[in-house]
């Protein structure tokens, strides 16, 4: 049997591509996550795309599969995003339909009340070919607790590094706005960038734990500065 050649899509840093149908295999993510209850994690890894052959709903069907051995299913791209995968792949000349590609892995919290779903994202760029000789940023799954820790930075600053959720891609406030919230019934003060109406809370991308901020900053939320929004990430500075 021949070698297949499995193609890499060029990394953008911008997975902007939700996977679909993720609540189906909530085993096998919880699996990759590996999260303990009561926390939750930012993983990037690399994933691979497969042709489902067998999928009786929609004969395009692509899933994102774990590159780890042996494969599972984590879920499947967009139906409309599917159909132009294998277009592109039939015109770079990969007519096996396999390709590879960089993913982040984020949500699944669960509490006490409450199972929270996980949020697949893909980097799949494809205005350009896949090559089996791209590069790719994580070759090896990274794992990151899913808000950083609340400590002073070598500037002496609470400066952050924080995950802009996907929903918020496109949609955030031209003034790059924040707020802060808590209430008596959350562990937590949360920071939130402001949508483009500037309606309710927004975007959360930060969570302190009352104590720790209690500490530092009082019981309040206090101003976050934006320092820098490139692609998926915000540089947020807490400041009284």
């Amino acid at each position: 049997m021949s070698k297949i050649t499995v193609p890499i899509w060029k990394p953008v840093a911008e997975y902007a591509i939700k996977a679909a149908l993720t609540s189906r295999f909530r085993e096998s993510l919880d699996e990759l996550a590996k999260n303990r209850k009561g926390t939750t994690s930012r993983i990037f890894t690399l994933v691979v795309l497969y042709p489902d052959k067998n999928n009786a709903a929609d004969s395009n069907a692509i899933a994102v599969m774990t590159q780890q051995a042996p494969p599972k299913v984590l879920g499947y791209l967009p139906r409309e995003v599917a159909a132009d995968y294998r277009k592109r792949m039939a015109q770079a000349g990969y007519e096996h339909l396999v390709s590879a590609c960089e993913a982040v892995l984020s949500g699944g919290l669960v509490t006490t009340d409450k199972t929270y779903d996980y949020i697949l994202e893909v980097d799949l760029d494809m205005s350009t070919d896949p090559h089996p000789d791209h590069l790719v940023i994580h070759p090896e799954m990274v794992r990151h607790p899913a808000d950083p820790d609340f400590k002073k930075d070598a500037d002496g600053l609470y400066r952050f590094k924080c995950w802009i959720p996907h929903d918020a891609v496109g949609h955030l406030h031209p003034k790059q706005r924040t707020k802060g919230w808590t209430t008596d019934s959350w562990t937590t003060v949360n920071y939130y960038l402001s949508n483009a109406q500037d309606i309710g809370l927004g975007f959360k991308v930060l969570s302190v734990p009352k104590a720790k901020h209690a500490k530092v900053f009082g019981e309040e939320p206090v101003t976050a500065v934006v320092e820098e929004i490139k692609r998926r990430w915000v540089t947020l500075r807490l400041e009284k």
